[in-house]
């Protein structure tokens, strides 16, 4: 049984620039991957290996909750649509604006962005004020689309796997979804090769008979390398 081994091609520490507003303190990681290429689950053998772990889509699902400091604002320019009748944001419908239009992506964006850097870099300190973290993980889908966290961020991890595999995860976990609408998900990420012009780290995700096994061998390659790295 052969275990893939984790590609460091960039091992040396990024130079974030000046003024960042993250802790510098600490190693500040960014995390990214496309949908289905199982990032959630090196996120969480991350945390469980003690890095302090900062998920930005949690942090989004927070602020368009019923009570969610966004969605004022998103009502506010999208309708009454854009909430469910209990208040928070109607995710499907504002799927598929945001798939149609891209005047209405940017107006969503606009919202959101600021307002999740804003809560990530706040979490951040307060991670790096109790001293319990080394380093903090940030969890970024969108991580090769933002030059604000890639201007900022100490290194970078890049979760990778084919595009067959993320169809096939997709599909499993979200069996309503067709092959037609993941394939568009997937087209409106950053393609692969822009992640891994990025990336400090790349781990091989591919689906095989001895997936797992392989993907906690390079989290804790990785772990061991982070523990390494010197501010």
């Amino acid at each position: 049984m052969s275990t893939t081994l984790l590609n460091i091609p960039h091992p040396e520490l990024r130079h974030p620039k000046w003024g960042t507003q993250l802790p510098r303190n600490v190693v500040n990681i960014g995390l990214t991957g496309g949908i289905g290429s199982g990032k959630s689950t090196v996120a969480k053998l991350l945390r469980e290996r003690g890095a302090g772990l900062i998920d930005l889509d949690e942090i989004s699902h927070a602020l368009t909750r019923a009570d969610g400091r966004a969605m004022p604002q998103i009502i506010a320019s999208f309708g009454a649509l854009a909430a469910m009748p209990t208040g928070e944001l109607n995710r499907a419908q504002m799927r598929e604006w945001v798939f149609q239009n891209t005047q209405a992506k940017k107006t969503l964006e606009d919202i959101m962005h600021p307002m999740i850097a804003q809560d990530a870099i706040e979490l951040a300190h307060q991670y790096s004020k109790s001293g319990s973290h080394r380093y903090l993980i940030y969890d970024i889908p969108l991580l090769a689309e933002s030059e604000f966290w890639t201007d900022r961020l100490d290194w970078i991890v890049v979760v990778d796997c084919s595009r067959q595999t993320q169809v096939e995860r997709v599909k499993t976990r979200s069996p309503h979804l067709s092959i037609v609408t993941i394939e568009s998900i997937i087209d409106a990420q950053a393609q692969p090769e822009a992640r891994r012009n990025i990336a400090n780290v790349l781990i091989n995700n591919n689906k095989n008979e001895t997936n797992h096994l392989n993907l906690i061998v390079q989290v804790d390659i990785l772990t061991h390398h982070v523990g390494l790295l010197k501010k």
